[in-house]
């Protein structure tokens, strides 16, 4: 997988999300079922403060993830694209009441 590079590492970033802003690190692991892709946002401490992806069962390429938008992370995406850390393709993926 591209990413397997980041895996167990952290980038720090700066939000301005609606519900989160200042100062965090992205922090890259694996999720346990299946090895995709995981991406938690942590304070400067390392304690998780969102989860940024979703791992849900979908076809992906090798360098994308899905992200997750909705609640809490919302303006997350658009905060982290703005700041360049993130890539919005603009596919969508539904799943349950979101997409």
């Amino acid at each position: 997988m591209k990413y397997d590079n980041l895996i167990g590492k952290t980038i720090p970033v700066t939000v301005n999300a609606k519900y989160i802003q200042g100062d965090f690190q992205l922090a890259f692991e694996k999720y346990v079922v299946d090895q995709k892709l995981c991406i938690n946002l942590a304070d400067l401490n390392g304690s998780q403060m969102a989860r940024v992806t979703v791992n849900i069962d979908d076809s992906l390429e090798d360098d994308e993830f899905h992200f997750k938008s909705w609640s809490e992370n919302d303006g997350l995406l658009e905060s982290l694209v703005e700041s360049g850390h993130i890539i919005d393709t603009g596919k969508f993926s539904e799943t349950g009441f979101v997409k």
